[in-house]
């Protein structure tokens, strides 16, 4: 009970930021669609080669894309990892401010009796 408590916390904090959620879930199912093909394309690429002597320019392209898909998934994960990260300083820092400014609205005999840096802590 406690995970769906805490589930609609978060989720109502990334409601404020729906489009760089959705920016960054695009970007990691294209992530995984890329990463899902490689392995596939490499197995096409282990079957081409012939044990002849002969050079096939199918190994050549399938090469290429090979190389090709690992960059692209490369820069796509270095991608959402800084979006994902950008979306989770933004959300700490508005969750820390609201949290301060509730907590600096209190009456000053609560200021008196607890100590604000272990209630920060708690937060």
């Amino acid at each position: 009970m406690e995970v769906l408590n805490d589930a609609k916390i978060i989720l109502g904090y990334l409601k404020r930021y729906k489009k760089p959620v959705i920016q960054t879930a695009v970007l990691n199912m294209a992530l995984s669609g890329i990463l899902a093909s490689i392995p596939f394309i490499y197995g096409r690429l282990i079957d081409t080669i012939d044990p002849n002597p002969g050079i096939s320019s199918m190994i050549f392209y399938l090469l290429g894309i090979w190389t090709l898909l690992s960059l692209v998934s490369v820069i796509l994960r270095r991608a959402v990892s800084m979006k994902g990260s950008f979306i989770s300083i933004d959300a700490l820092c508005d969750l820390t401010c609201e949290e301060a400014s509730r907590i600096v609205n209190f009456p000053l005999s609560f200021h008196r009796e607890k100590k604000i840096g272990e209630i920060i802590s708690l937060i």
